[in-house]
């Protein structure tokens, strides 16, 4: 893991040129790295629920969610938790309408930096080449 301001860190110009050159190929990015790609026009996906996205949003990002899940009251933990639903069916249609240009490199992100991320590039593969989400799923997770 890259040691914040130093050397292999945002924004030193060596570690930008370095890491435009990884992506996408490189597939997943740290913090750092994920700073250089939104820097150089990578939007940030955020697949997480919309429960999730309202209640900590990452400034610039897209929500469109995986899984519809709800924040209920549970009353053994004493608070709202996370209550996983049913996967979203609209997933990629929704990634199609949001993103027009089919060339437009994407950041996917989710809570934990993996999970929900690397399953929305497996719904990603399901689909034929041909289709225009599967150029916009191209880029990286985070």
């Amino acid at each position: 893991e890259p040691i914040p301001n130093g050397p292999e860190s945002w924004p030193v110009p060596e570690f930008v040129a370095k890491t435009v050159e990884a992506f996408p190929e490189k597939a997943i990015a740290n913090h750092e790295e994920t700073r250089v790609l939104l820097d150089h026009g990578y939007i940030w996906l955020d697949v997480r629920s919309k429960a999730e996205a309202e209640e900590e949003r990452i400034v610039g990002s897209v929500n469109i969610p995986l899984i519809n899940a709800t924040k209920k009251f549970d009353s053994e933990v004493g608070d709202r938790v996370l209550k996983q639903g049913k996967k979203n069916p609209d997933f990629m249609s929704q990634i199609e309408k949001k993103f027009k240009n089919k060339e437009q490199l994407l950041l996917v992100g989710c809570s934990d930096g993996r999970n929900r991320a690397i399953q929305a590039l497996q719904v990603r593969e399901r689909f034929s080449a041909t289709s225009p989400a599967l150029a916009l799923l191209r880029a990286c997770k985070s």
